[in-house]
């Protein structure tokens, strides 16, 4: 996923959600994120323990879990950072307190690149996933 977000020009055609045509059949692709990760269960320690496992081949999250009351964290990684490679080793992150369950949306490689770099810091139990189009999802159980 490359390129700037699409403005409306004098030609009079615009972005769509994700991908678009524009009126002279031209596909158009949106700068936009490239994995959005949302969790649930656990801390917001698990959370950022969750989105640093992340980093190493995804770089920074926009932002980082803060709030112990939250019931839902997400973190999104911009676009054009997947090109890391998949096989970089995270640091010693330590132990979830607590099962969080983890949603990962993005590109295919994006979704599958992350599943791999959780799996190697935690226990994981796939839950399954839902493809679209351009885009997957899936779900992973993460245990303490």
């Amino acid at each position: 996923m490359g390129g700037r977000p699409f403005q409306r020009s004098a030609e009079g055609y615009t972005k769509r959600e994700r991908y678009g045509v524009d009126i002279r059949g031209v596909l158009l692709t949106m700068s936009g994120p490239e994995l959005t990760v949302t969790l649930s269960g656990g801390s917001a320690d698990d959370a950022q323990k969750v989105v640093r496992a992340l980093e190493p081949a995804f770089g920074p999250a926009d932002d980082l879990p803060a709030d112990d009351h939250a019931s839902v964290h997400t973190a999104t990684f911009a676009d054009g950072t997947a090109d890391r490679p998949a096989g970089t080793e995270q640091g010693h992150l330590g132990h979830l307190s607590a099962p969080v369950t983890v949603t990962v949306q993005g590109t295919p490689n994006a979704v599958e690149a992350a599943s791999d770099m959780l799996s190697r810091a935690f226990p994981l139990h796939d839950q399954g996933s839902a493809s679209g189009d351009q885009e997957q999802e899936r779900q992973l159980l993460l245990a303490p």
